[in-house]
């Protein structure tokens, strides 16, 4: 395999770091026939890395399939045109067929690689609907549901992806001003979940929730009991049986607020609210230690004049709600979107040069984690928080904290750094934390600098680090722009594990 510049299969742990082993490693060289762009993991059936040729001026990719004993199985080639939208990559429920979504003005391409079967099909698909405007995406079954507009009103399209048959569907009782505020899968996967409101005033701006199964059709929609004071954001649904479910996540203040200020937890049977509670930030001990110093500044100056709960607002990540012998625990990932100012040149129409500072989105900033546990009426028995320090700001909300039980039944909660594992537990009434170093050892190479690395959970207590390493130069005269930007690159994938 030619773009592979070294494979080192390590079937024993060769060097260890603490609890951290080293158990192989793999490297691309972009010098090679193709330049690896990015990896998904598949769990216990390995990863896939996906390759952009080096030799093509099409969008010409390789798709390898690899073993979790990083041995390569399979390489799939395709090309896609450089007219048409990328919409990203889309997996099923049991992570077996991974679907690249393509569209052009007329048309719709799906490339979906099967990892039970090696093998890679496409398909181009006439849209039927060509004025709908997709936003975003889930798979259920063999369906991709798109939430979106169709002529400014909120619609939602299911593309099959075996026949290329698209459907239209409305939600019940929304109007032409309400709004899909999310879709997502229940804890099941069994079925989508939307949350809607039939418009924006205050008598119809209640969230609802709906079911959508595989075929297509809508349970009753169920409307949240509204509180004046507040204002439902998002939800995750767990169910308990096939009567009853848990509905929770967070809330705002005020009229259509998109930033939480604390969670509600609540419990349906047969499709009707048994109660609703709700849970104030301002409540945890600990809230604001982790936040941004100079929104801490921010929220002491405005509570001189008013109640300091009307400023402690953020933006949380949930976690499905996690049934314990003591009732319920609610676990949230609490973020802050970022900026930086950049100075930018402009001409205007007669000539004459203009600079401009301005302001630009910088990704979002994780600060800690805000847990809840509660008791079977939704009650408060106590609350937790705890610091994620990701050293990455990534561009796009993301669930960074892997929940599980070890080999005693105590629950662990573990993120990772570019450096270490971060391991917290509650114990009693305190969280008890423990790093697991050893991510970048041995990645300092003579002759390259590392542009960045990234650890991402893949299976078990198995971990997979990746990154980019550039090439440096023999010459140390050419510092040129040109001369950097076209210096060979190593992609690299680690796995690492540990044990408990």
């Amino acid at each position: 395999m030619k773009h592979i510049l070294t494979a080192c299969i390590l079937l024993l742990c060769l060097s260890s770091f603490g609890q951290l082993k080293l158990e192989g490693s793999l490297e691309f060289d972009s010098q090679g026939d193709v330049t690896v762009k990015s990896v998904y993991p598949l769990g216990k059936r390995g990863f896939l890395a996906l390759a952009l040729s080096n030799e093509s001026e099409e969008q010409k990719y390789q798709l390898i399939s690899f073993s979790a004993n990083l041995q390569e199985e399979t390489t799939v080639e395709f090309t896609m045109n450089k007219r048409t939208k990328n919409h990203g990559m889309l997996v099923n429920q049991d992570s077996t067929e991974f679907s690249f979504l393509y569209a052009s003005r007329s048309s719709w391409f799906v490339k979906t690689f099967s990892t039970e079967r090696q093998e890679l099909t496409e398909k181009e698909f006439k849209k039927q609907n060509a004025s709908f405007v997709p936003l975003n995406f889930l798979v259920l079954k063999d369906k991709i549901i798109m939430n979106g507009l169709l002529h400014r009103r909120p619609r939602l399209l299911t593309l099959d992806i075996r026949t290329g048959q698209e459907e239209l569907l409305e939600i019940p009782e929304i109007k032409a001003v309400g709004s899909i505020e999310s879709i997502t899968l229940d804890e099941n996967k069994e079925r989508a979940v939307i949350f809607f409101r039939r418009g924006k005033d205050q008598k119809t701006s209640a969230m609802n929730l709906v079911f959508l199964d595989e075929n297509g059709v809508f349970s009753s929609p169920l409307t949240l009991e509204k509180d004046s004071e507040f204002s439902i954001i998002d939800g995750q649904v767990t169910w308990i049986n096939n009567e009853s479910f848990l509905l929770a996540g967070t809330y705002g203040l005020g009229h259509l607020s998109k930033m939480a200020a604390g969670y509600y937890f609540s419990k349906w049977e047969n499709n009707v609210q048994q109660f609703i509670t709700y849970h104030s930030f301002t409540e945890f001990r600990d809230f604001t230690k982790y936040l941004p110093t100079r929104q801490v500044k921010s929220i002491q100056k405005k509570s001189k004049r008013s109640n300091a709960s009307d400023y402690v607002e953020n933006m949380v990540e949930l976690h499905p709600v996690y049934l314990t012998d003591f009732g319920y625990r609610m676990i949230g990932e609490v973020y802050v979107p970022t900026y930086r100012y950049e100075t930018r040149t402009y001409m205007s129409s007669n000539g004459r040069m203009s600079t401009r500072t301005v302001r630009v989105f910088d990704g979002f900033e994780y600060t800690h984690a805000a847990i809840l546990d509660l008791d079977e009426k939704g009650e408060k028995i106590n609350d937790f928080c705890f610091i994620l320090n990701l050293e990455i700001k990534p561009y796009k909300p993301i669930r960074n904290l892997r929940v599980y039980d070890d080999a005693a039944g105590d629950m662990k909660m573990v993120y990772a750094q570019n450096h270490s594992l971060v391991m917290n537990e509650i114990v009693g009434n305190e969280v008890e934390t423990t790093e697991i170093g050893g991510i970048r050892a041995d990645m300092d190479v003579e002759g390259r600098s590392t542009n960045f690395v990234r650890c991402v959970y893949w299976f078990g207590n198995t971990y997979m680090i990746y990154g980019v390493q550039t090439v440096l130069s023999d010459d140390e005269s050419d510092h040129s722009r040109r001369a950097k930007k076209n210096r060979p690159t190593v992609f690299f994938v680690k796995k690492m594990s540990y044990n408990d």
